[in-house]
């Protein structure tokens, strides 16, 4: 069989595609990977894997409608050159737009993963929902033209299927993009005073600054209590600026490492793993957190609470409304509420042994639920 994998950028195809596409040729299938070509260096990889890359001109934060019907010509001008016999595209954009062009060049097998349907299906503001009914209406486009329609939230699939965009006879639920459980092994938590680590994007939306406010908050209480932010700043309105980075840096409440390329070295030397993220599709930073054995602070917002098996008690506390809830692995907190964020992390500090007992939970959720080769398996069983 000739699988077609398709993304947005050739960053998220080796980073994140890299084990599902090694896993499809290692049962005898041609893959070929299209994506953006941003970083042409990474073409290397792919290469190294058997992988055939074919690259395209995608601007992933384009609304113009001339530029989006030129990419979906291009996409199938691939596909009817290609003649696969099975696509999976990966993003919303690219899942809609491949999940289009493969139904008119006549491709049986047509996989769209929705990683995320983003603020578009969740603002409650009249004119931000009046803005979005174009995406609204592209998006079940695409879904319509898809054989089978993956999500990794439950929240974005419910959200679809409401708005008719989609429907339960092809939609399924899958467990994120999956974590390789060898590449983040399992280490203790360092000993010695408590540490958090916030993992992601230095943007609004992530819960940078309810991060930052909260560090504050128990920095006045627990002055030795260390705080690490890996991400850096881009060019998102969202973002903060580079001057209050550079602030925040000199400091010295909080570590700032800006972009690393090994995030989970500084992952294993931190206790507790913090994403208040407004919203996600399924967080994969903090599988690898999970898969690494670090308890998890997490939002109880859409995807950003997938990580975390709440306790009974933590359903009622959530049922109830409360600010924080109680996990085997961890708490999720109200989101775009710093003051329940921190009090979560009052509760690890004064509560060590939680560290421990509920990292090691983590871990055990990872193996059962995200590893990767269990995630790629069920891909696996759809396009076969």
């Amino acid at each position: 069989m000739k699988i077609g994998v398709f993304a947005g950028t050739i960053t998220g195809i080796v980073g994140f595609r890299l084990d599902m596409m090694k896993a499809f040729i290692a049962r005898g299938h041609e893959v070929v990977a299209v994506s953006g070509f941003e970083k042409p260096h990474l073409r290397d990889v792919l290469d190294a894997g058997g992988i055939r890359f074919i690259g395209i001109d995608i601007d992933r934060k384009s609304v113009n409608p001339l530029k989006e019907f030129s990419l979906i010509r291009e996409l199938k001008s691939i596909l009817n050159a290609e003649k696969f016999d099975a696509v999976i595209a990966f993003t919303p954009k690219m899942a809609t737009y491949t999940a289009i062009a493969a139904k008119f060049s006549g491709i049986k097998k047509r996989v769209a993963v929705f990683t995320g349907l983003g603020f578009a299906f969740t603002s409650e503001k009249f004119f931000e929902k009046l803005a979005k009914l174009p995406f609204r209406f592209i998006y079940g486009l695409g879904m319509h033209c898809a054989t089978d329609v993956l999500f990794q939230n439950p929240d974005d699939m419910h959200i679809a299927e409401s708005l008719g965009m989609s429907n339960a006879a092809k939609d399924k639920l899958m467990n994120g993009s999956g974590v390789n459980l060898e590449k983040f092994p399992y280490s203790d938590a360092p000993r010695g005073e408590i540490s958090f680590v916030f993992v992601g994007r230095l943007t609004k939306h992530k819960g940078v600054r309810e991060f930052i406010y909260a560090v504050k908050k128990i920095k006045a209480r627990h002055p030795n209590v260390r705080f690490v932010m890996i991400g850096s700043v881009d060019n998102n309105p969202a973002s903060i600026g580079k001057d209050e980075f550079e602030k925040i840096k000199s400091g010295g409440e909080i570590e700032c490492t800006g972009f690393v390329s090994d995030v989970a070295k500084y992952v294993s030397q931190c206790s507790v793993a913090v994403l208040p993220s407004y919203r996600e599709g399924c967080p994969r930073s903090m599988l690898e957190a999970m898969s690494i054995g670090r308890a998890l602070i997490l939002a109880d917002s859409v995807g950003t609470r997938v990580p975390i098996n709440l306790t009974d008690e933590g359903r009622r506390q959530q049922s109830q409304g409360e600010p924080v809830m109680i996990g085997e692995n961890g708490f999720l907190v109200r989101p775009r509420d710093g003051d329940a964020l921190a009090e979560a992390m009052e509760r690890f500090i004064e509560n060590p042994e939680l560290v421990s007992a509920m990292g090691k939970r983590s871990r055990e959720i990872a193996e059962e639920k995200f590893d990767v080769d269990k995630v790629n398996a069920f891909l696996l069983s759809i396009i076969e």
